[in-house]
């Protein structure tokens, strides 16, 4: 059984994900793939 504590915080996780993914700055790295193991 997952929380949905746990569900909030992961949907969390790849929203911030996507921001820095599309941020375009040159002072900010870039992101360019994440991996999730599991």
């Amino acid at each position: 059984v997952i929380s949905k504590e746990a569900t909030r915080n992961h949907n969390a996780i790849r929203n911030e994900i996507a921001v820095l993914k599309a941020l375009d700055h040159p002072h900010i790295l870039r992101i360019f793939d994440h991996f999730e193991h599991g």
